[in-house]
């Protein structure tokens, strides 16, 4: 039993408590200053929020804009009946040419700054936003941070609680980017008859005209799993980045943007949205797409977004909404989306979607130095359990890239590629074998391995509706099964090959070496062989008996 001592020792411990928890409701009206969240005057009750304290933004805030410039995180956040605009200085303190510029917020291990929110984050309406990033020096240039695309300014949230973004908001990171600046800038405009010129600007995609992969990929920038960089710039910013860890789940009806700015010239690329949850509902979008011109101009490439769902057993069938980094010239490309469920165990499903008419899918097709890239630049986990072609585009495979893929899948066929530049491709499919459909695997520029299962054992079957182009010297590590159609513009060596019946392989005058063939008298050939002039299939050991029909 409590003596009278110790209830009253409990009671003014729980008052204690009480008093140092409290609903902060923003006001914005201190005559000097009504923007800051900083100043005592601008709450109510007055005092800035403590890590102890629910943030309200509600009817009684009149829309007043806010602009969070506190060093602690809060207990929740809550915004209802509240149309006006939150601007976030967080991201990563740095100086840039011996320009210091001040983020606030709690400090990560990374460096960076970010809102710490200790229970529920729910926006029911109105705006959040970031300082727009300053314009960079040229000695700013060639720092490491810019080159890498950090820029200042970003939202990055980490949530105890669950999070909730509903209709009437929205993370609005539109034209918050790089200026007229950013590691993806879009050259000067292509002079005529130049292809390696540009105007657009680049980041997750290529901007419009800078679209030669095989020179201008150093315009590529950011990581396709951890994206968090800005969108670059030309005559309108790129977009911003937000990066939201929300330790439950997230309910997203709103909309989450970083898109380049709209302009009738040359716009700006799009920007980065990196969010894990435990698990995601809704219908809401989020998009990351290149700047569109007024009159079909010319456009910014599209930037990265990555989304992690870390509960178990959780996927992502419970969201009917929108994820794109689209392109909206014939002459740029989408960047890249990456969903990623914990069942994945860190090999999720890489999509692109690049076009969405026959005049950009035309382009794709008869262009294959367009593409988006995979660069090692910024990563070195390149594994994905699926490569998804959503529309029309072209993934390309650049040097020093390794990537792991167990299948490909496409909602449009007939001109959708994987674009070997230089980098190795291994096919990771169910038992080790691999079923390419719905594409087209090409070898481009230089000379690349392509190897099939584990201790490359596998078979490649190149189904029907999909096609390998070799315009370059290839190696295949495992049996080729040419169900589909083999084009050969260079040599290539394989370790198997088998060429059922009505299928084609078009030599072109090259030679088809296979080192390896299965040690049995096999039709290995039924199919139809168009050798071209002085092309042949050169056998490394005998007992094959060849039927051309």
């Amino acid at each position: 039993m409590y003596t009278r001592k110790a209830i009253t020792l409990i009671m003014a411990a729980a008052f204690a408590i009480a008093a140092s928890a409290a609903e902060k409701h923003w006001l914005g009206t201190d005559a000097t200053s009504p923007t800051l969240a900083s100043v005592a005057a601008n709450w109510d009750p007055s005092g800035a929020p403590t890590a102890d304290d629910d943030v309200v933004l509600d009817v009684g805030s009149n829309n007043n804009p806010m602009t969070w410039d506190l060093d602690n995180g809060v207990a929740s956040w809550t915004q209802s009946d509240y149309t006006g605009t939150v601007t976030f200085k967080t991201g990563t303190t740095a100086t840039y040419s011996q320009n210091t510029y001040t983020c606030y917020g709690v400090t990560q291990a990374d460096g960076s700054k970010a809102l710490e929110i200790e229970g529920n984050l729910t926006l029911s309406s109105g705006t959040w936003t970031h300082e727009t990033t300053p314009g960079m020096t040229s000695t700013s240039k060639g720092m490491n941070l810019y080159k890498k695309g950090f820029g200042v300014y970003r939202i990055i949230v980490k949530v105890g609680g669950n999070c909730t973004i509903g209709s009437d908001a929205t993370i609005d990171l539109n034209s918050k980017g790089f200026g007229t600046d950013g590691p993806g800038y879009g050259r000067n405009a292509r002079p005529a008859g130049d292809k390696e010129g540009g105007n657009c600007a680049c980041h997750g995609g290529f901007g419009g005209y800078n679209y030669t992969c095989a020179t201008n990929a150093a315009l590529i920038y950011g990581s396709v799993k951890q994206p968090i960089s800005l969108g670059s710039g030309r005559d309108t910013r790129g977009g911003g980045a937000v990066r939201l860890s929300i330790a439950g789940s997230l309910t997203l009806d709103g909309t989450i943007s970083a898109i380049g700015l709209r302009n009738q010239n040359y716009p700006g690329s799009g920007g980065s949205v990196w969010i894990s949850a435990a698990s995601l509902s809704g219908a809401g979008s989020v998009s990351v797409n290149g700047g569109s011109g007024v009159s079909g101009a010319g456009c910014g490439g599209g930037g990265r977004i990555a989304v992690y769902l870390t509960g178990d057993g959780a996927d992502f069938s419970s969201f009917t909404g929108t994820i794109t980094s689209l392109n909206a010239s014939n002459y740029g490309t989408c960047g890249t989306v990456y969903l990623e469920a914990a069942s994945d165990n860190g090999a999720g499903k890489l999509v692109l979607a690049c076009g969405t008419n026959g005049s950009t899918s035309q382009q794709i097709g008869s262009r294959p130095e367009l593409c988006t890239p995979l660069k090692s630049d910024d990563s070195s986990d390149f594994s994905f359990s699926q490569v998804k072609f959503d529309n029309w585009t072209n993934l390309g495979i650049m040097p020093g890239v390794t990537a792991t893929v167990a299948s490909v899948s496409a909602s449009n066929t007939g001109r959708n590629y994987i674009t070997l530049y230089g980098g190795a491709l291994k096919l990771a499919g169910d038992g080790g074998n691999f079923t390419l459909s719905g594409a087209t695997l090409r070898t481009y520029t230089s000379e690349s391995c392509i190897s099939v299962g584990d201790n490359a054992s596998g078979t490649l079957t190149i189904g029907s509706g999909a096609a390998m182009r070799m315009n370059v010297t290839t190696t295949i590590d495992g049996l080729l099964v040419a169900t589909g159609t083999v084009s050969l513009g260079a040599d290539a060596t394989v370790k198997d090959f088998q060429l059922p019946k009505k299928s084609t392989v078009n030599l072109n005058g090259h030679t088809l070496t296979v080192t390896n063939p299965a040690k049995r008298k096999s039709q290995s050939v039924l199919g139809t062989v168009d050798a071209g002039e002085g092309g042949e299939i050169i056998w490394a050991q005998r007992g094959l008996t060849l039927i051309f029909r």
